[in-house]
């Protein structure tokens, strides 16, 4: 396992804090925070694994989700709803977002899942805010009754203990966020059924927690903020030149001084959530984390050269995943949208009339890729799949997916690093002249 002793430490707040159980699909240090919770079972998607957390707070068992910031994306629609159904006995999404590329395939800010029905979003900014909120979040979900996001950075997994500055205790924080909780908001009783007869109450839930989770933002950064938010607004990380800093989603309200400039990591959300607040905000937006040469640092692989060699002339479009194969020295991708997703672009490539294959890896392939097999067999369209198996995710540290191979598709395997070039091509000739939907699983070592 990585050793990262921040998140170590966060793991210990966390279950200081209550949580009791943890679901992960690895990705960008994800996967380490719940190596450091003690979780054992990787999911086979964010999806499904968001599903089993929020089942267990419901069930009376806290529980902490982690993955990655495109992983919200494929667990959007649970953690939505999970906004209008509750969130139980205590429910926090540790969410990395991993801005400046260090190990994913598109930058992207999972704030602007804030917009949807508002909620409470944590964003430590040094080592000892992190430990802090960390320990809070259990009860704060329990407390306002929704899911609590900690938001963790590349600048959050890289917090040094020794670089950091005192904070108020997770103790204060909690009988704070007791006191806005109460009578004052009309909150309807709804039962946790996501369905349009409870729609209406639904919202009007929301809204009155949401009135609630503001009051508590407001007083909890006048708190952290003595002399008021003004100066040089941090958010997410943390400078010597720091006058204030903003720690949650909702930004507080109507207590702005002098802003010169809000720095934060990724896109300019803190800084247009506190600009709502007045016409005549002057302040600047500063972003850091955007370093596009880390792209740089992406293997272009040519493990895969001879292989790819004896596919690329058979095919109008090659479709694929993010993995050791997305860049290869012969750039046989035409297309790759997002993971999981191949089989499915090749199905519909196919249904355009072209001659399409999609190349996938095994950990994609368990998390999603392959129920789209089914979807070909009922549309009746041919689809090609070369699928490289490595046996896990690699890239996170060699993880088994969960999944079996299907059953009803026909499925070629060689072990490529002992098979000789004849036998290679023999094998993919035969693969690519087949006249059925066909898998060729190419098994090999890291």
């Amino acid at each position: 396992m990585s050793k990262n002793k921040t998140l170590e430490a966060m793991a210990e707040a966390l279950k200081k804090g209550g949580i009791q159980a943890a679901y992960n699909f690895p990705g960008f240090n994800s996967h380490v925070l719940f190596d450091y919770l003690g979780g054992t079972i990787t999911s086979t998607n964010e999806k499904i694994a968001y599903e089993l957390a929020w089942g267990s707070s419901q069930a009376g068992k806290p529980a902490l989700v982690t993955f990655k910031n495109v992983g919200l994306n494929d667990a959007a629609d649970p953690f939505i709803n999970s906004m209008l159904t509750g969130a139980g006995s205590g429910l926090v999404l540790a969410v990395f977002d991993d801005i400046e590329l260090e190990g994913s395939q598109c930058i992207l800010d999972s704030r602007h899942y804030f917009g949807f029905y508002g909620g409470l979003w944590l964003e430590p900014f040094d080592f000892m805010s992190l430990i802090v909120l960390a320990e809070a979040a259990p009860r704060l979900s329990r407390i306002f009754d929704v899911p609590v996001v900690i938001r963790l950075t590349n600048q959050a997994v890289r917090f040094d203990e020794q670089d950091t500055r005192p904070f108020l205790s997770a103790d204060t924080i909690v009988d704070l966020a007791k006191t806005f909780v109460g009578e004052k908001f009309a909150k309807p009783q709804v039962e946790p059924v996501v369905h349009p007869i409870n729609g209406d109450a639904h919202r009007k839930l929301v809204t009155a927690k949401n009135k609630e989770i503001q009051l508590f933002t407001n007083e909890l950064h006048r708190l952290i903020n003595i002399d008021g938010i003004k100066g040089e607004v941090y958010c997410g990380h943390n400078a010597h030149t720091a006058d204030s800093h903003i720690v949650t989603l909702p930004v507080p309200e109507k207590s702005l001084g002098t802003v010169e400039a809000v720095h934060e990591v990724g896109d300019s959300v803190v800084a247009k959530e506190l600009a709502f607040q007045t016409a005549t905000a002057t302040f600047k937006s500063k972003n850091i984390g955007y370093n596009l040469e880390n792209a740089n640092h992406y293997i272009v692989t040519p493990r895969y050269e001879r292989l790819m060699r004896l596919l690329k002339p058979h095919f109008d479009y090659i479709t694929g995943d993010l993995g050791e194969y997305t860049k290869d020295t012969l750039h046989t991708l035409t297309h790759c949208l997002c993971f999981g997703s191949a089989i499915s672009a090749a199905i519909g490539m196919s249904e355009a009339g072209k001659k399409a294959l999609a190349i996938t890896g095994d950990a994609s392939f368990y998390h999603s890729a392959k129920n789209a097999l089914v979807e070909a067999e009922l549309r009746g369209t041919t689809v090609k799949v070369v699928l490289l198996d490595n046996g896990g995710s690699q890239g996170t540290g060699g993880q088994k997916i969960p999944g079996v191979m299907p059953k009803d598709i026909e499925v070629t395997e060689i072990d490529f690093d002992v098979t000789e070039s004849d036998e290679l091509k023999r094998v993919v000739d035969a693969f690519v002249k087949s006249s059925k939907s066909a898998i060729l699983k190419v098994n090999h070592k890291v």
